[in-house]
C-alpha cells in the first residue's frame, strides 16, 4: 500500500478499516519548498473515513485532507492542463528512494528520500453536499 512508505500514518490507519488507493483523488496542492529539495502534496483521500472521531461527526464532517511532504527531492517533472487537478496518486518505494506519479489532470513524478504525513484533516466539502442531494 501506497502509506507503507511514509512516516506517521498512525492516526490515517485508525481513521480506515482499510485505507484506500489513491484513485480520482481531487488534488488541492502541489508545491515545492526549501529551493525545490522539498514537496508537499495536499489531496482529499476518495472516500470518508470508515472510524470517524466524535469531534468530525459533531461538525458534520464529510471529507478528509491530508498533506504529505517529501524531502531530498530527485528527476521532479510535472505538466498539467490548468483545469482542476484530480489524479491517481501512485507512491512506491524501490533503490532506497520513494518513487511518487501522479496521473490525470495534473502529471507530477519525483523521487524522495523520505516522507511524513504532515496533516489530516477533516472539512466539509460542500460539493459533497451538494452531490449527495441530487
Amino acid at each position: 500500500m501506497w502509506y507503507e512508505y511514509i512516516d506517521h500514518v498512525i492516526f490515517l490507519k485508525k481513521l480506515y478499516r482499510q485505507v484506500p488507493e489513491l484513485v480520482r483523488v481531487r488534488i488541492k496542492k502541489i508545491s515545492l519548498e526549501d529551493e525545490g529539495r522539498e514537496v508537499a502534496i495536499v489531496f482529499d483521500m476518495p472516500s470518508f473515513a470508515d472510524n470517524i472521531p466524535e469531534k468530525w461527526h459533531k461538525l458534520g464532517y464529510n471529507s478528509l485532507c491530508i498533506e504529505v511532504d517529501f524531502w531530498c527531492i530527485y528527476d521532479f517533472q510535472m505538466t498539467s492542463d490548468y483545469s482542476l487537478m484530480t489524479g491517481d496518486i501512485s507512491i512506491t518505494k524501490e533503490d532506497d528512494l520513494i518513487h511518487v506519479f501522479i496521473k490525470g489532470t495534473v502529471n507530477c513524478q519525483f523521487k524522495a528520500e523520505c516522507a511524513i504525513i504532515q496533516k489530516v484533516a477533516g472539512y466539509i466539502n460542500m460539493n459533497c453536499i451538494e452531490s449527495d442531494t441530487n
